[in-house]
């Protein structure tokens, strides 16, 4: 069989040419694997790389890391403390929320008596505001209503209030500036105050 390209003789029933590798027939077969000529290597075409939806992953030493809410470095997901300020885990993620909380709760109910000083912390002085407007009130109204000193009476329940208006003003200073007002001695001192208004009125009806 003569190969119609370069003119070489091949046997009969020859699929390729033997000298240029033409294909011989009707329908061309797949060069031979052995032939140093005719083998080819064909490389697949490159895969495009799907872009991933999720976000990026903060790695630290090859893995996971958790960001510290106090400073804001990242750390390796098995370390319980903040590498660069020392501040656990569970206080970077939780203190946070806690402290925001509180403040909200502290804003919203500033009027009430001693809610304001405890959401933020300070128990003690909260506790001493809601003493203080109890006594002033209790002993304003046992002066009015049981027959003795008009002003002692009236005396006693403005100081109430005004301990009651202090409250929410000291809550506004904590929240603002961080600065308090009120502490548990000078609530002791106003406490004292009523005391003696109300003994000093009871002397007096007494005397009478």
């Amino acid at each position: 069989m003569t190969c119609p390209e370069c003119g070489a003789s091949n046997p009969k029933g020859a699929a390729w040419c033997s000298l240029c590798a033409r294909p011989l027939g009707a329908a061309p077969q797949a060069a031979p694997a052995d032939d140093p000529v005719l083998a080819t290597t064909i490389e697949p075409p490159p895969v495009a790389e799907t872009p991933s939806s999720a976000g990026p992953v903060i790695d630290t030493g090859g893995g996971p890391a958790w960001t510290c809410g106090a400073c804001g470095d990242p750390n390796p997901i098995e370390a319980d403390v903040c590498s660069t300020c020392g501040t656990s885990i569970f206080e970077a993620h939780g203190a946070s929320t806690d402290s925001e909380t509180d403040r909200a709760r502290a804003e919203e109910r500033a009027w009430v008596p001693g809610v304001g000083q405890s959401a933020l912390g300070d128990s003690a002085t909260g506790g001493m505001v809601v003493a203080v407007i109890a006594l002033s009130g209790l002993f304003g109204l046992l002066m009015l209503l049981g027959g003795g000193s008009v002003g002692a009476g009236v005396a006693s329940l403005l100081i109430g209030a005004g301990v009651w208006a202090a409250g929410w003003f000291d809550t506004q200073q904590r929240l603002a500036r961080g600065t308090a007002i009120l502490t548990p001695g000078r609530l002791l001192a106003v406490a004292a105050l009523v005391i003696l208004i109300v003994l000093f009125a009871a002397s007096g009806a007494a005397n009478a």
